[in-house]
Parts: structure tokens; C-alpha cells; sequence
């Protein structure tokens, strides 16, 4: 399948430069449109504290100029934000601004709006854990490197919660990338879909189908127009719906694994969750299995502790539920796929937990 490409204008550099790290930092802050004071300060860094002659011809060159944007949108007000800024530090450094940055300023300052306002495209980049890569030029098949585009909404009020990039999702798909014989091959359905990210991950390992399900008609709209950005679409057996937890569906899907990230953000989507889980469960249980050998389905829910109070009741309903058993499953911190630079992950790191859901065994406990 086609994927979002993967920019190698920056990361191509990066094997000849004394600061391949900062660099390779900065390229990732760069495409999740970052804070500009932040990527401005680590570019100072490789200046000894100005914006040097020599960082300009590189931002030019390389960061400004990076592939990726030639086949995306680019957040024209974020860019003159940055380009702004950048010219101010240049004026101030001992080599004065550049004519190739003041050709980008100038340039930056004129150009249209091309996304629709409030909105923008973040990319993020994934791969196998270990050094600073040398160049990504491309992407594997198998989902060990790559990107990953999504549109997203500035303002998660106007553009609904599911328009936004929540830790626990990018969790849940790294997870899903580092245990690619998990979910190959496998029916795979998604509560809360929101942005998209976790089923982009899912088609790249290989799932069978994905159905990504969201209750929101605006965050239904924004996965689908992501899975095409990404290159996913139905030719891949991977399709949106709305669904709503409150629902029971006749004919519904039966999924080998359930899967949903930061689903418990209100004590009152506990019990519609719930429900959603064991009509799905059951649906697979009851009609799912004829005519082939398939695995008892589960449910993987991501969450990000936030709300210690609505964890604790999910879990002590989740435990004295009639049809339901949880577990929490044990995920290594640095797993065999990550996130590069993603420093708001990070963060949330010691707060991620991981919850499996399975139907209980007939007239037993857990």
C-alpha cells in the first residue's frame, strides 16, 4: 500500500553532522509543529547560542525545505510564526540574516493559507528503537519505520475531542507496531478511533480488516480524510463507521481484537463502554467462528491516568461485570518500535496502562 512519505531532506544530513541528535530533534519538532520558541532555542544551540550562518543555510536547506511538505498541507501561520522568529534571532547573530532566509521570509510572508482555519498537519516518525537514523528515506512494509500524517484540529472544542493528538492512542499503536504477529492477519475494530493513528498502524502490520468507529460524526470525517493522507483506504479492508457505545446493532462486526485509546476521560462513558466491549465480544463469540479456528477475542483499552477516580470505577466495574474479566497487561517501556522525539509521550509515559477485556468462560470467574 501507499504511505505517507517519509522526508529525507533533513534526516539525509544527519550521518555527517557532529549534532545529529539536536538536529534529528529538531526535524521532529519541526513536522508536530512544535513551539517555535523551543525549536528556535535548539537551534541557537548549534550556534553557540546565535542562529549562525551556517544553522540558517541548514534550516533553509534542509528543514524548511523538507519533502514531506511538497505532498501536504502546510500551516502557512505556523510557518511565518516560524520564519519570523527565525529572522529576528538571524539579525541579532553575529552573521547577520542570510539571503537565502530572507528569500524564505519573504516568501513564508506571502504565501496562501492552504488548510482550512483552525486545522493543521502534524507527521510524526516512528522506527525501530535505537541510535539517531542516518535517513528515512523510505518506509518498511511491515510497519518497522515510517510516518505517519494526520490532520488535526487546533481548538478540540470546535473540531471535537477526536480531532486531536491524544498520548494514549500513539501508545496504542506503538504497541500495536512493535507486536506486528498480534494483529496481522487479525479482524480488528476501534472504539474511539479519533485522529486515526492507531488504525494507519493497523493496516501497516497487516490486520485483515480495521474498522474504526468513532461517536462523533465530525472525528468519523477527519479518520477517514487521515487513512487516505496516510495512502489506507477501503482497497485495504480498512473503513470508518459511527458508532455510539449506547448502541446494540443487529449484524454487527466481529472482531478478533477490539481496540480503543483515552476512552476513560468521564465517569459517565464507563458503563456505555462496557456494554459497547460485550455486545462486540459476544457478536464474535456467538457467530464469528464458523467454518474457521480463531482465538477468543479481547479488548486492549489504552488509557493515560488522569482522572484516578474514573480508572478506578472502569476497573471495579470492569471486575464484578457479568460477562466481562480484566487484566492489566504488563508493556515495556521502551518497546521494540517508538515515537521519535515525542516529547509529550514521554511525559505521559509512567501515567500509560494497558487493559485487556475478555468474555468470561461459561459459569466461571476471573
Amino acid at each position: 500500500m501507499a504511505e505517507a512519505p517519509c522526508a529525507s531532506g533533513p534526516t539525509a544530513q544527519l550521518a555527517a553532522s557532529p549534532h545529529d541528535a539536536v538536529r534529528w530533534k529538531i526535524t521532529c519538532m519541526y513536522r508536530q509543529l512544535e513551539r517555535v520558541p523551543s525549536i528556535l532555542e535548539r537551534l541557537t544551540s548549534l550556534g553557540q547560542g546565535q542562529l549562525s550562518a551556517e544553522v540558517q543555510e541548514w534550516v533553509v536547506g534542509a528543514l524548511m525545505r523538507d519533502p514531506y511538505h511538497a505532498s501536504h498541507v502546510i500551516d502557512v501561520d505556523y510557518h511565518r510564526r516560524l520564519c519570523k522568529a527565525l529572522f529576528a534571532a538571524a539579525e541579532r547573530s553575529d552573521d547577520g540574516v542570510t539571503d537565502a532566509l530572507a528569500d524564505e521570509f519573504e516568501k513564508r510572508q506571502c504565501a496562501a493559507q492552504q488548510s482550512r482555519s483552525g486545522w493543521c498537519q502534524k507527521v510524526w516518525t516512528y522506527g525501530v528503537t535505537g541510535p539517531v537514523p542516518g535517513h528515512l528515506g523510505t518506509t518498511a512494509s511491515d510497519g518497522a519505520s515510517g510516518c505517519i500524517a494526520l490532520g488535526l484540529s487546533h481548538d478540540m472544542l470546535a473540531g471535537s475531542t477526536g480531532c486531536h493528538e491524544w498520548e494514549a492512542g500513539f501508545w496504542l499503536a506503538e504497541y500495536v507496531l512493535s507486536n506486528l504477529a498480534a494483529f496481522a492477519g487479525k479482524h480488528c475494530v476501534e472504539l474511539g478511533c479519533g485522529a486515526g493513528v492507531v488504525g494507519v498502524a493497523l493496516a501497516r502490520v497487516g490486520a485483515a480488516s480495521v474498522l474504526c468507529t468513532d461517536g462523533s460524526p465530525e472525528a468519523v470525517a477527519n479518520c477517514d480524510a487521515n487513512l487516505r493522507l496516510n495512502g489506507v483506504g477501503a482497497g485495504d479492508n480498512v473503513r470508518t463507521a459511527l458508532l455510539r457505545w449506547e448502541d446494540d446493532p443487529a449484524g454487527g462486526p466481529m472482531p478478533d481484537c477490539i481496540l480503543g485509546a483515552d476512552l476513560l476521560y468521564d465517569p459517565r462513558a464507563v458503563a456505555p463502554l462496557l456494554h459497547a466491549v460485550t455486545w462486540l465480544l459476544q457478536n464474535t463469540a456467538s457467530h464469528g467462528g464458523k467454518g474457521e479456528r480463531r482465538a477468543p477475542a479481547a479488548a486492549l483499552i489504552a488509557t493515560v491516568e488522569r482522572n484516578p477516580d474514573t480508572l478506578a470505577l472502569f476497573e471495579r466495574e470492569a471486575e464484578r461485570h457479568a460477562f466481562l474479566q480484566a487484566r492489566r497487561v504488563a508493556v515495556p517501556r521502551v518497546q521494540a518500535v517508538s515515537w521519535h522525539e515525542f516529547e509529550a509521550l514521554e511525559a505521559a509515559r509512567p501515567r500509560l496502562l494497558l487493559h485487556e477485556l475478555t468474555l468470561r468462560a461459561p459459569g466461571g470467574q476471573s
